[in-house]
């Protein structure tokens, strides 16, 4: 169950106690009761493309495909978790596996955090957006370069817009800089590249500049802030911003692409890159933010959650948002989302807002490919028209009919049918078992692929299935191909089998 939430302000007048007592009420009917692992509840009708044997079936061929070490995926609704699985290992050397609860590094999705305490300090009124940064910063004052220091104002530090520079400053264990205090960032960097408001550049600077307005503006540490404001009344019990080099306890490993571990890392920059999620928090977070999106939370107002993903020119969805990037996605879909990347982490939190979907995933490795796939492989199962990749596959017109015929190679290996008299809707059946079809492709030569296994050919390992058909008189003929999902550490075979349609 959720602790109660004693420590929100450690130095607000007395008199908002109550209010403060009224939230801890409502959060805890609002959140989850398991302050651990997600509870999946879903019907057969949540799925909009396959089920969960096929999704399980794609994330783990995207996860072998990439060779990720350990890694986890999680997808909900406002009300309900759809999916979570883990896969791999969190520490490969000491043999343990990554589960939903397992603390990844996940870099710049901290900005995230960051940005929302920034909006729940505009909501008290101790932060305005469109205030210059400066007047909350004392004499660590940000120099402008170009343009007018009275132009850097909060609002476009948080969209990337005021000009600052690039800064990504990693502090390894096995190296003895200083960790630099903020004044001295300031003193190094606190200039502008660019004239404020003329283009987007990512600064995760910016971000650490936002970190010292929580700090100033509550009188908190960032780490205590984000901590009692975010992480405990969420449930997000196992998360955390680290404040040293060492890795933290019960995170995930980091590895190098060539597979060494990474060195422990801290930042000069915690507001920007510190935090450590486990995936069930990255969800527990995206409810919550969706809430807010919503106006369904008194932890963040809807206007501040909407400021969120509203670019420089007052554009609502459209980016550079402040914490959330608003993305160009298929069949008009609101997609926002924000990625962390570095040595030995990959991670995004996305969220389809009028969707009413939260996507989160997690790597100990720097692996872009995997975690694009397993996004998308849980949006396409949730919200099949809005993935980026995949589309519904069509019957080519030659082929709409229904077949059945036989695989096999010196024996018969199974029966096989195609009901594709519905080119918008097509059916797989092997040995009277439907499967699902994945993709059809080809006007004269046709490709299918089918996600499921022929039992009957032995091959002992994970594998699909894929056709490579040409007519043939009034037949198809041609070959499936059985193909071995990659392994971590060996390949396994393939095999091909004849192929012979006739129509139904």
């Amino acid at each position: 169950m959720r602790r109660p939430i004693t420590t929100i302000f450690e130095a607000v007048a007395l008199a908002h106690a109550a209010s403060y007592l009224f939230l801890a009420i409502t959060m805890l009917v609002a959140m989850p009761a398991s302050a651990h692992s997600l509870e999946v509840e879903l019907s057969a009708t949540d799925y909009q493309f396959g089920d969960k044997a096929s999704l399980d079936r794609c994330t783990e061929e995207a996860r072998r495909d990439e060779g990720v070490i350990g890694s986890a995926i999680a997808a909900a609704r406002a009300d309900r978790v759809l999916y979570a699985r883990a896969f791999g290992y969190a520490d490969r050397e000491r043999g343990i596996e990554a589960t939903i609860d397992t603390r990844f590094a996940v870099a710049s999705v901290t900005k995230i955090l960051t940005a929302t305490a920034i909006m729940m300090l505009v909501d008290e009124g101790k932060i305005d957006l469109d205030t210059p940064v400066n007047n909350y910063l004392g004499d660590d004052r940000v120099r402008a370069t170009f343009g007018g220091a009275n132009l850097i104002t909060v609002s476009r530090v948080m969209d990337h817009t005021a000009g600052l520079p690039l800064l990504y400053q990693p502090l390894y264990a096995d190296e003895k800089s200083a960790k630099p205090e903020f004044s001295e960032l300031i003193r190094d960097y606190g200039y502008t590249i660019l004239p404020p408001g003329v283009s987007s550049q990512y600064s995760s600077f910016g971000y650490e500049i936002l970190a010292e307005l929580i700090r100033r503006q509550s009188g908190m540490s960032y780490a205590d802030f984000v901590r009692t404001r975010i992480f405990e009344p969420l449930n997000m019990n196992d998360s955390l911003i680290a404040t040293g080099r060492r890795l933290p306890d019960g995170a995930a490993q980091r590895y190098m692409v060539d597979g060494t571990i990474a060195p422990g890392v801290d930042t000069s920059h915690p507001g920007a890159a510190n935090a450590y999620l486990t995936v069930a928090d990255m969800i527990r977070f995206g409810r919550f933010w969706l809430a807010a999106y919503n106006g369904e939370t008194p932890l963040l107002s809807q206007a501040s959650a909407r400021a969120m993903i509203t670019n420089d020119k007052g554009e609502l969805g459209k980016g550079p948002g402040k914490g959330l990037w608003p993305e160009d996605y298929p069949g008009n879909t609101l997609y926002v989302s924000h990625g962390g990347s570095m040595a030995g982490a990959k991670a995004r939190l996305a969220i389809l807002p009028d969707r009413d979907l939260v996507v989160a995933s997690a790597i100990n490795e720097r692996n872009s490919t995997a975690e694009a796939y397993l996004l998308e492989e849980m949006i396409r199962s949730f919200e099949n028209e809005s993935n980026l990749y995949w589309r519904a596959p069509v019957v080519p017109a030659a082929i709409a009919k229904s077949w059945r015929g036989t695989i096999g190679g010196n024996r018969k290996v199974a029966d096989l049918e195609l009901d594709f008299s519905d080119s918008n809707a097509p059916v797989a059946r092997i040995d009277g078992k439907p499967v699902l079809v994945r993709g059809i492709g080809g006007e004269e030569n046709f490709s299918i692929r089918l996600d499921g296994e022929l039992s009957g050919a032995g091959m002992g390992v994970p594998h699909d299935l894929r056709l490579f058909l040409v007519p043939h008189g009034d037949q198809l003929i041609g070959e499936v191909r059985l193909e071995s999902f990659p392994q971590t550490d060996r390949d396994h075979p393939s095999v091909g089998y004849w192929v012979r349609l006739q129509p139904a």
